[in-house]
């Protein structure tokens, strides 16, 4: 095992550059906080490194606090971004980019995306012949992805995956209530939808790519796996019980199914982020059926939350025997693709 000495000692006798010795240390980092986040066989993925990373991301919070005051009180507003866009980013280039400092990384990214888009848009809107707020939120939606791509390519940040998704999937859908209004809202659900799986399969190369989940590509995994399962379940939701505010016998039944289907996914692939959006749309369900029952409201809800709550510890708790018990459903000729190497 390499220790800090050993990459500086190797650095000053000129083995490896200062650059390659501080990239090495932050791999190293990078895969012990991996694999100290949880046991074998459990998900791992890294939100903070030590309180450290707490204590410098208030400090992140703090300065974007003053620098958004800056933009309010700014007389001019696009010098006022061009200062704050650049101290975001050149923090970025110390926090995420040598310290690889996780939440602190995180506020950076959602910062830079913002301010970056936002500069893009004003501009943009000055640009046009329209200087309109419709125009510069058209600027906004379009600009967004390019700004968090750019972001990803920079630092291989794991949560700017979810950024871009977001911010991808919402301007198809900008562009479709632009050019084609009179087909947006069928079409909405259709795109969000398509947005889920195709952030889903991204998830599952990742995943592929990471077996042991022992590398960066685990945390990509993550973050597009807990973005992709809103996308998916909701339009589902949506397509069967078209009004919750309406629903009958079947639709909770229906519902309660696509919440078991998304469970045994997500025990399939190890990702239980996958059950957290299926929660509200289940807690529906069965307080429909507990009102059947002429139960108070208030009971209703108690009962419901009490439900899900033990549901879920259950599963997490269980989750061991109820994925090798999902498992024997798979061909053993896929098992490969679904069985991890720490199990």
């Amino acid at each position: 095992m390499l220790t800090d000495d050993d990459l500086q000692a190797a650095a000053d006798a000129g083995v490896i550059s200062q650059h390659q010795a501080t990239d090495l240390r932050n791999f190293i980092a990078d895969r012990n906080t991996l694999s100290d986040a949880a046991g074998p066989g459990e998900e791992r993925f890294a939100f903070y490194r030590g309180f450290n990373d707490i204590f410098i991301a208030i400090g992140v919070a703090l300065l974007g606090a003053g620098l958004f005051l800056l933009l309010v009180y700014s007389a001019s507003l696009v010098p006022a971004l061009i200062i704050a866009f650049v101290v975001a980013w050149g923090l970025a280039e110390f926090l995420t980019g040598r310290m690889r400092l996780v939440l602190s990384s995180i506020l950076l990214a959602i910062a830079i995306t913002s301010i970056g888009a936002t500069l893009v848009a004003i501009i943009g809107a000055g640009l046009s012949k329209f200087s309109q707020v419709d125009v510069a939120n058209i600027w906004w939606i379009f600009s967004a992805p390019v700004v968090a791509s750019i972001h990803y390519l920079r630092f291989r940040l794991p949560f700017s995956l979810l950024i871009i998704t977001a911010t991808a999937t919402g301007t198809v859908l900008v562009a479709l209530h632009k050019f084609a209004p009179g087909q947006a809202d069928d079409l909405t659900t259709v795109v969000i939808f398509i947005g889920g799986i195709a952030s889903f399969a991204a998830a599952m190369m990742f995943d592929l790519k990471d077996p042991g989940r022992t590398s960066r590509f685990s945390d990509c995994a993550f973050w597009l796996h807990l973005i992709a399962a809103p996308m998916i379940v909701h339009p589902l939701v949506s397509w069967l019980v078209p009004n919750l505010k309406q629903l009958d016998g079947a639709g909770a039944a229906s519902i309660l199914i696509v919440t078991l289907v998304v469970a045994c996914i997500a025990l399939l692939v190890d990702r239980r982020a996958m059950l957290v959006s299926s929660l509200i749309y289940a807690g529906t369900a069965i307080g429909y059926t507990l009102r059947q029952t002429e139960a108070e409201s208030n009971m209703v809800l108690i009962i419901t939350l009490g439900i899900l709550g033990l549901a879920v510890i259950l599963l997490g708790a269980g989750w061991a025997p109820a994925r090798t018990l999902v498992l024997k459903a798979v061909p053993s000729s896929l098992l490969p693709y679904f069985v991890r190497q720490d199990s």
